[in-house]
């Protein structure tokens, strides 16, 4: 490469010079950390902005237990607590508290009416086992709320179960046109019940307990009794679970199942896994046993049944 000639000069070329070189930089770092985003460059002119990309929302949560296809009878027991519901004022949190014995079919019934409502619901649907009669002990009330939390706003969470419950209202005040569904299964008593209520207006809180937790009632809450199956439910139980064909077939052995099962669904639904799980078996060597809401299969003497070659 050459330079360009000056004006009237020799017609020689002449040599091109190259600048001399600048002081060197160094982008090196010791002994030191660097957090957050960052820029390499010789020299910037103007301002620098950063705009990070807002997380993704978390989906509206819908955390209800599925409704199982053998859902039986209820009908007046949910007519009656649809009806309860919508005399609740909408200024306050709705309460409502279904009580009865171990495995009469509680959580059942309040899974099936939620999402019976679920519609006029738009907050989302959330579900939380409070493990009130568990041999380890109940749920606590910081895990439970955190796991709320998380389920509405990711982030940080403050470390206190009174900011947790201060918190929990906060966030669920914010959104008056979407109030949320809440289901609070196995309480032990009202406290439990009480730490978890949401703040605002128009939320649904559905409390499932073998307590009738009348502390709720100067609270507002519709306290409702669940009786265990009539002889004609828990027949009807028994054919969606095991067809009509075996339990016509059966009846002595049907009726003599739902005799001893004293109405319980949880009695009836653990003598329907046995006699499913072998089918060709007669069904009067099964019964479930007598106390209503056991969880042990007793096993009764078989009567003669004559089989087929």
């Amino acid at each position: 490469m050459t330079a360009a000639r000056p004006a009237g000069g020799d017609s020689a070329p002449l040599p091109y010079v190259l600048p001399a070189p600048g002081p060197v930089t160094d982008n090196r770092l010791s002994d030191s950390t660097l957090y957050g985003p960052s820029i390499q460059a010789s020299s910037i002119n103007g301002g620098v902005h950063f705009h990070e990309a807002s997380p993704s929302a978390p989906p509206v949560p819908r955390q209800l237990l599925p409704v199982p296809a053998t859902f039986t009878d209820r009908e007046s027991d949910l007519a009656a607590l649809i009806t309860q519901i919508g005399e609740l004022p909408d200024y306050a949190v709705r309460t409502v508290v279904i009580s009865g014995p171990g495995g009469v079919g509680k959580t059942t019934l309040a899974n099936r009416l939620l999402h019976q409502v679920s519609t006029a619901y738009g907050g989302g649907q959330l579900y939380a086992d409070l493990r009130g009669y568990a041999p380890e002990g109940p749920a606590h009330t910081s895990e439970v709320l955190a796991r709320f939390l998380r389920s509405l706003r990711p982030g940080a969470q403050p470390a206190s179960v009174e900011e947790l419950a201060a918190w929990w209202r906060s966030v669920t005040a914010t959104q008056p046109d979407r109030p949320a569904i809440v289901l609070l299964d196995n309480a032990r008593n009202a406290a439990q019940v009480r730490a978890l209520l949401p703040g605002g207006r128009g939320h649904l809180v559905v409390v499932t307990s073998r307590e009738h937790l009348a502390e709720l009632a100067p609270d507002g809450a519709v306290l409702h009794r669940l009786d265990p199956f009539g002889d004609m439910a828990a027949r009807q139980y028994l054919t969606r679970c095991l067809g009509e064909h075996r339990v016509a077939r059966e009846a002595g052995a049907a009726a003599q199942i739902t005799r001893r099962a004293a109405g319980s669904p949880m009695a009836l639904a653990l003598t329907v896994a046995h006699l499913a799980a072998d089918p060709d078996r007669p069904s009067p060597n099964w019964s479930p046993a007598p106390r209503a809401g056991s969880q042990q299969i007793h096993r009764i003497p078989p009567s003669p049944v004559r089989r087929r070659p």
